[in-house]
């Protein structure tokens, strides 16, 4: 999602790209970092699917093992991700296979989506496919 496009709600989904930005160092954005100002001031909150941690948890060991991160900072990032306070929703997995086939997105990113519209809020991502999704009526 382009950073000026990000508007602020009470409940966001948040993707790994996201999450991602805040945690890892060359990957930061003033814009998520504004976003995780306002979470830490309880303005806003932050919702998933079951697949952040396996995703979050992957780009942090493949960082590690492609050398962009050290496995101690690796492991501070692990840390610090699980501190973040992130409603974990189910989804129905059917109709994000569905869905994902009919829009041409991973079953990853289709879940993000889902779960977004599902529960009408915003999508917080840097992924410009799934941001311009996010976007459109299902």
């Amino acid at each position: 999602m382009p950073e000026e496009n990000i508007k602020i709600g009470r409940i966001a989904v948040v993707d790994a790209s996201f999450i991602l930005s805040y945690l890892i160092p060359d990957e930061k954005r003033v814009t998520v970092n504004q976003i995780f100002d306002l979470y830490k001031e309880r303005k806003i909150n932050f919702m998933s699917s079951c697949l952040l941690s396996f995703e979050v948890y992957n780009s942090i060991r493949m960082a590690c093992v492609r050398r962009r991160i050290s496995l101690n900072l690796a492991r501070k990032l692990i840390n610090l991700f699980n501190e973040i306070e992130i409603k974990i929703m189910p989804v129905n997995f059917k109709k994000v296979f569905s869905l994902s086939i009919k829009k041409d997105l991973t079953i990853y990113d289709t879940a993000y989506l889902y779960l977004a519209r599902l529960e009408k809020v915003e999508l917080l991502t840097l992924d410009q496919k799934l941001s311009e999704y996010s976007k459109v009526k299902l």
